[in-house]
């Protein structure tokens, strides 16, 4: 375990990927039978759940972030680091055949990116037996392959749903998702009681491919995100995000910021809504935080423990007060003082 403190009551549960992350940025892209030089090499804790269980955790908030790892130095490199953050509890099963999960990241000079993924151990990640029911659940679409996973996923969720404490289901449609995990997911929300919380979290391609509509503009993507969930959130970049609820929807202007890595944007983005889930926020506050941790997030390289906490937010809004048109920045400021890490 990376970390040996009591079970959190309440908390959120994370089932996800915990993934070792290497970045390599090239002098050139590489063409069979050549050699190319690393001008530079970052190592990072990885994995989507991960990362968002991270910053949830820095905002005060108790996470148990379900895993599964090897039995290799990466495993071993990666508790170390975690065990720094507190707040966050990491059961990682141990895979005694698997390694731990990898993500190779390739950066051009010209700033283009590849990715070169092994999931491992990931990739047996197994429902666990937990004694206390979270707050919520948050999952990604990442768990929603192999079967195994996937199935393992729905078992934790139909058990936390018929828990009376765990009152809200998070899912993240990733960027690879594809149409064949479509089901995957309409079971998981089946899985689900109707009369508590769900939540549809997705960028505009993937919400595209979720609800099958490939050339649909963004306010009708929303709207049918909108017809599986109780909130739907559409993340557009650097064009902002759109939430809906049944009552009406709501932009979320984008956070200017100097983009220097856009990963884990997304992860840190959701870390918002949940927080403010947790805090009993409105969703449109929920919103303006999530969007001004996704853009600070641009501005780190890699993820995991470099994504922005507390601090990292308040000084953006010192140093940047008209951020958003009145009354957002106020609002922000005065939610986020109200936090637990505060």
């Amino acid at each position: 375990m990376a970390s040996h403190e009591p079970w959190p009551e309440p908390y959120g549960l994370h089932f996800g990927h915990l993934i070792l992350d290497q970045a390599l940025h090239l002098t050139a892209w590489p063409t069979p039978g050549t050699e190319v030089q690393v001008r530079e090499r970052h190592l990072a804790v990885g994995g989507s759940e991960t990362n968002t269980a991270i910053v949830v955790a820095r905002f005060g908030y108790p996470v148990r972030l379900i895993t599964r790892v090897g039995t290799d130095l990466a495993a071993s490199w990666l508790r170390e680091r975690l065990a720094t953050v507190p707040r966050l509890t990491v059961a990682a099963q141990v895979d005694p055949q698997r390694p731990t999960g990898t993500v190779t990241l390739l950066v051009g000079p010209d700033g283009e990116r590849a990715l070169l993924t092994a999931r491992g151990a990931c990739d047996a990640l197994q429902a666990p037996r937990l004694s206390r029911a979270p707050r919520y659940v948050y999952v990604t679409t990442y768990t929603a392959r192999p079967p195994a996973v996937a199935r393992a996923a729905q078992r934790l969720i139909a058990w936390a749903g018929a828990e009376p404490a765990s009152q809200a289901l998070f899912i993240d449609i990733n960027a690879d998702f594809t149409p064949a995990q479509r089901a995957v997911v309409a079971r998981w929300l089946a899985a689900w009681p109707a009369s508590k919380v769900r939540v549809l979290i997705a960028n505009l391609e993937a919400a595209r491919a979720f609800v099958a509509q490939p050339q649909a503009p963004p306010d009708a993507v929303l709207q049918a995100l909108r017809a599986h969930a109780d909130v739907a959130v559409l993340k557009m970049g650097a064009q902002g995000a759109w939430l809906a609820t049944a009552e009406r929807a709501h932009f979320v202007p984008p956070v200017p910021v100097q983009p220097r890595d856009t990963t884990g944007a997304g992860d840190a983005f959701n870390a918002g809504l949940l927080i403010g889930w947790a805090a009993g926020w409105d969703w449109p506050l929920a919103g303006h935080v999530a969007g001004l941790l996704g853009a600070l997030a641009t501005t780190v390289p890699a993820a995991g423990l470099a994504l922005p906490g507390p601090e990292a937010a308040f000084a953006y809004l010192d140093a940047h007060p008209n951020a958003w048109p009145a009354p957002w920045p106020a609002r922000v400021r005065a939610a986020m003082a109200g936090l637990p890490a505060r």
